[in-house]
């Protein structure tokens, strides 16, 4: 089961107040995959999760979900196969005056479920997102965490292949949040489901992504496996995922040379083994490291002798570290 979106545009108005939004998006989604969107406000996220989901209609280009083209569907076939996408929409978007019982059950009472098929699902999907106690509750009596999980719970009620995120972390706070990414995790695996993941929180993305792709002005920029956009020196979006640290002040004589994980096999003890064959000591003055998907991505900023930056520059390449920059000027300035 797969989700594709084939050269997806969208324009508004006509003639000379015509405004491109999407421009030509393209990519692919697998089952049991996430793929995550990012961009700025008004990049075009929200209009490409009202295309994927059919809410709006794309000017140009396809929505193919198990090799079904829905946007070349009539009405009819249209109704039935907006089934096979699930939406967790920002704020949930739940209805004040229903139980999270009764917005669980929104979907099935449109498709014509009975009674007795309605509320056995609803159940099952309550206690599955960790809400079965919470059934009676409105949604003013629970938490925005809480909040989120009926949603998810309301996506899954018709039983979909794909799962669309449209913004669903957003105003969530830390723990809410990772509460939430790591249900999706389990649920993407469990239901073997294709979700595309829309946002513009990279943290977010660091944590529940296998690949991402980045729009910008309605185009999609770049794409690709997570751990290659963050190993990549040369990519926007991977300064973006590693988002590098200050550095602090060198020692005196000595100059400020930066380099990026470029290879998913850089050794842990790089720094000790360049400062023995180099026989120069090196000091970290700033970083911001992490692990994604168990490799270690990220920017250093290190001092390094001047006589000994370039002779520096070529070791750290041979690890799989990335110079982004020639040897700045020599600093004189001693740390306070």
């Amino acid at each position: 089961m797969t989700i594709t979106i084939r050269n997806l545009t969208k324009t508004f108005g006509e003639k000379d107040t015509a405004s491109t939004v999407l421009d030509d998006v393209s990519f692919s989604v697998e089952s049991g995959e996430i793929f995550a969107v990012v961009g700025p406000s008004g990049a075009g996220k929200s209009t490409l999760a009202r295309c994927i989901n059919l809410l709006e209609q794309p000017t140009s280009g396809e929505v193919i979900v198990n090799g079904d083209s829905l946007t070349q569907l009539t009405s009819d076939g249209l109704r039935q196969a907006r089934r096979r996408i699930g939406t967790v929409f920002q704020s949930s978007s739940l209805l004040s005056r229903r139980t999270a019982a009764a917005n669980v059950a929104l979907p099935l009472e449109y498709l014509g479920a009975t009674k007795a098929a309605t509320k056995a699902r609803v159940a099952e999907l309550l206690e599955r997102v960790g809400l079965g106690d919470k059934a009676d509750l409105y949604p003013h009596q629970l938490s925005g965490g809480q909040r989120q999980r009926v949603g998810i719970a309301r996506a899954l009620a018709l039983k979909p292949s794909v799962l669309l995120s449209d913004e669903a972390t957003s105003g969530l706070d830390h723990a809410a949040t990772d509460s939430y990414l790591s249900l999706l995790a389990e649920l993407r695996t469990e239901l073997d489901l294709a979700v595309v993941f829309i946002t513009h929180e990279m943290e977010t993305i660091v944590k529940i992504a296998d690949r991402v792709g980045r729009l910008d002005h309605g185009t999609l920029i770049e794409q690709g496996d997570l751990v290659d956009i963050a190993l990549d020196a040369q990519s926007a979006l991977g300064a973006q995922l590693r988002s590098p640290g200050r550095a602090t002040v060198a020692a005196q004589n000595t100059v400020a040379v930066s380099v990026t994980y470029a290879s998913p096999v850089v050794p842990a003890d790089w720094i000790s083994r360049l400062s023995a064959e180099l026989s120069t000591p090196i000091a970290i003055l700033g970083a911001n490291v992490k692990s994604v998907n168990g490799v270690a991505v990220g920017d250093i900023t290190v001092g390094v002798a001047a006589d000994r930056a370039a002779d520096f520059a070529r070791s750290a390449k041979s690890l799989g570290l990335e110079p982004q920059s020639e040897p700045s000027t020599t600093l004189t300035k001693v740390s306070a």
